[in-house]
């Protein structure tokens, strides 16, 4: 085959093709704004009469912590027919009221939670000995030869970290 690519007998052709596309959910939201009172009076006011839309109004008013502060968390359709032991007729029937407004919203795959705290391990003797020897050369000047073994890269990892950590501390006014 590689004789046959050299005489240019066959041509190889490769193309990369992106086939990702991101999750997304169908998210619901009142059309109301947080606050508006009397937009939400007359919305309960519309559905009074069939207990299956009250019912999810009420599960969206819950889901969403709507009566807390901040801004309203974001309710999947899924996680609102759960609760509310609606179906999707319901709430595009509440849709058509003017009450919900569907959206869609992109989805993270990965679950990462921010709040993980790390803990790396502490330096063994030599990684310290190596790194105050860094941090001494530092004083003197601003470039320090590592010599192959003598520094691993947790150490220097502490330093750098540190490094930049001081810089930022130093200079911060200079970003603001």
């Amino acid at each position: 085959m590689t004789r046959m690519i050299e005489k240019e007998a066959v041509i190889v052709c490769e193309k990369i093709v992106d086939n990702y596309r991101p999750k997304t959910e169908v998210c619901v939201k009142l059309t109301a704004d947080k606050g508006d009172n009397e937009a939400l009076q007359k919305m309960f006011d519309m559905v009074k009469q069939a207990k299956k839309q009250e019912a999810t109004l009420l599960a969206y008013l819950h889901l969403s912590e709507w009566l807390k502060k901040g801004n309203p968390k974001p309710v999947t359709k899924d996680a609102l027919i759960a609760r509310a032991g609606s179906s999707l007729t319901i709430i595009n029937a509440m849709k058509a009221k003017g009450i919900f407004q569907l959206y869609k919203r992109e989805v993270n795959r990965f679950h990462i939670d921010d709040n993980i705290e790390v803990k790396l391990n502490s330096l063994s003797q030599p990684q310290q000995e190596a790194l105050t020897d860094i941090r001494n050369q530092m004083k003197e000047k601003n470039v320090v030869l590592l010599h192959g073994a003598e520094i691993i890269a947790i150490a220097f990892e502490k330093l750098l970290e540190q490094v930049v950590h001081s810089h930022f501390i130093s200079h911060a006014s200079t970003y603001c």
